[in-house]
């Protein structure tokens, strides 16, 4: 799989970050929590295509919403990453990394460090619903298979995003995202009250035999060729470097 469509895989699905807003303000619970919060499996499939190059990379994208838990899988990349939330609101975040069996586990004090924090609305739903409404241009509304989405666009910068949005579930089902000469498109294959048995997942009971690796422990561990992978994931995602900052024009 192309490293752009695992940039942009992941940056998806810290996107809210890109939008942090503090927890406690007005606007931080946006209308239609509880469908935001409400169990869905959405089978997306991504595919991205550099240039002018015939043909295009095409890899699955899973994503499981309860709660009070979030999963996003990437079987092709071997990653997932597991999203809890506590009685208290506070969040913690387990990265698993399949073929090197181990997991990167942030505490809410990672997380906070990091200026990792949004509603959870917002992580629920892939893009922050409230962004969506307020800063992108809606253009109407078009029936596919999965109900009636509100296509909203954006554009700044050299790059244009488009979704088509489904707020009977709050999801996206289809994200086109056009930058430097790259296309990258995000679509809803189906969609299911929770997954079925065919559906990769995360096993709890296996990732007991993983080697589990503190968030704050990797910074004294710069020799790791794990941890220099972690890094450059990091880099090339920004899934953190954005996630004090204000999305802005």
């Amino acid at each position: 799989m192309h490293s752009f469509v695992a940039a942009v895989l992941l940056s998806l699905a810290f996107a809210p970050y890109a939008n942090a807003r503090p927890e406690n303000s007005p606007a931080s619970q946006p209308p239609g929590e509880t469908i935001a919060t409400a169990s869905v499996a959405a089978h997306f499939e991504a595919s991205t295509q550099i240039g002018g190059k015939r043909g295009s990379d095409k890899t699955d994208w899973y994503f499981l919403r309860q709660a009070n838990r979030i999963e996003t899988i990437r079987p092709n990349g071997g990653i997932a990453e597991i999203w809890i939330r506590d009685e208290r609101g506070d969040l913690t975040l387990k990265r698993i990394f399949h073929p090197d069996r181990r997991v990167v586990e942030y505490t809410t004090g990672d997380l906070r460090a990091m200026g990792a924090t949004a509603p959870w609305t917002a992580l629920g739903s892939i893009i922050d619903p409230l962004t969506l409404a307020q800063q992108f241009k809606r253009l109407g509304t078009v029936k596919i298979p999965h109900g009636i989405a509100t296509i909203y666009k954006d554009t700044r910068k050299g790059q244009s995003i488009e979704i088509w949005w489904l707020d009977q579930v709050a999801l996206p089902a289809r994200i086109i995202h056009e930058s430097d000469g790259k296309s990258f498109s995000l679509t809803l294959k189906s969609l299911h009250a929770a997954p079925p048995p065919s559906w990769p997942f995360v096993d709890d009971a296996a990732l007991a035999s993983y080697l589990v690796i503190d968030a704050a422990d990797l910074g004294d561990r710069h020799g790791d060729p794990f941890v220099r992978k972690v890094e450059q994931l990091d880099a090339e995602t920004h899934a953190f470097d954005h996630a004090a900052s204000a999305h802005s024009h």
